[in-house]
């Protein structure tokens, strides 16, 4: 790899210390309250969904209790990766992050915007882009194409950095419907699938978009096909770690959910939280780094009206409905309730 090292607010990890910290955390998520406001069909749906009944796709299975993390490193070495997994709010669909509730109160989310981005630009001493993932010549709706392919091209190794090569890298857009025999396809034979949808969606191939993201960012080239990502997500967990640590200790206690690059905070610890990723970002790397409020809990989406008021008539028929609705929820609500107390 040729460039500028990896150097930038890395530093060796302190073993002792970053166990100390991650049992400081999980003692504060075992006295924390984490729900999810589903109602008991909806969580049959989930928890279906991330078995992989009816066609879903398999992820983790939702437990509730799976409020432990741990860190995970890679590549047989301490300097790299060590992301926190192991929260069951890691592994529910994004759509649903919204429904996350922590000690009964609703929630907001938080994420550093083109996190690994704005971290390798701060290791060559320049400001990031606004938006690692907005490409000049494409329309709004490549955006999450873009920061995949910016992923792809940033994880890969040196043997795919001509572009002969890329054929390895496909875009996650699966064709709609999916063909009959498409678990027996080759993945060779998806990639390809693959391709053809993201043409048809933007007109373009997705060749050109891979290219056009190394152009846009000449200033980091050198990390792409060097496998960098490693210490690139040690920094990122370094940085999740101490905004955790901050958060819980500080003079108004705030538990953060993480993932990776965002957490997720009580309604009343938005402010905090931003301001606590934006001081240990600068801390860390000596510039600064945006962060975004994501999608809140309860907020309408596009489209929707706001809920209409109600009389207390209409109060109590919603109150009756929501108990039968939602059995699971409330049964966690109480259990925690009759061990730890109040809310």
């Amino acid at each position: 790899m040729t460039g500028a090292p990896l150097t930038k607010g890395h530093e060796t990890i302190n073993l002792e210390q970053a166990e100390a910290n991650l049992q400081r955390i999980n003692k504060n998520l075992r006295t924390t309250f984490i729900n999810l406001n589903l109602t008991d069909e909806e969580l049959v749906t989930l928890r279906d969904r991330l078995l992989g009944i009816g066609g879903h796709e398999d992820r983790q299975a939702f437990e509730p209790a799976n409020r432990s993390l741990r860190r995970i490193f890679s590549n047989g070495s301490f300097e790299f990766g060590g992301r926190f997994y192991g929260g069951w709010w890691q592994g529910i669909p994004g759509e649903l992050r919204r429904f996350i509730e922590i000690d009964g109160a609703i929630t907001r989310e938080i994420d550093y915007s083109s996190m690994q981005a704005s971290l390798m630009y701060a290791m060559v001493g320049e400001a990031p882009l606004e938006d690692a993932y907005r490409v000049e010549g494409w329309p709004d709706g490549v955006r999450p194409y873009a920061k995949k392919a910016f992923n792809q091209l940033l994880n890969s190794d040196e043997t795919s950095r001509n572009p002969k090569q890329w054929h390895r890298f496909a875009p996650n857009l699966d064709p709609e419907p999916l063909p009959r025999d498409w678990q027996q396809l080759t993945i060779h034979q998806k990639n390809q699938a693959r391709h053809k949808a993201f043409e048809d969606m933007f007109e373009r191939r997705y060749f050109d978009l891979l290219h056009d993201l190394k152009e846009i960012h000449q200033p980091i080239d050198h990390y792409f096909f060097s496998k960098a990502w490693g210490m690139v997500q040690r920094l990122d967990s370094d940085i999740a770690e101490e905004v955790m640590i901050k958060l819980f200790t500080a003079e108004f206690p705030v538990t953060a959910l993480p993932i990776h690059d965002s957490f997720i905070v009580r309604r009343d610890g938005e402010q905090i939280l931003e301001r606590t990723m934006k001081d240990v970002f600068e801390e860390k790397m000596g510039v600064q780094c945006d962060a975004k409020l994501c999608e809140a809990v309860y907020d309408p989406v596009d489209g929707e009206e706001r809920p209409r008021l109600i009389n207390m008539a209409d109060l109590f028929d919603e109150t009756k409905i929501d108990l039968e609705e939602r059995r699971t929820y409330h049964t966690r609500e109480y259990e925690w309730i009759s061990v730890h107390g109040s809310l």
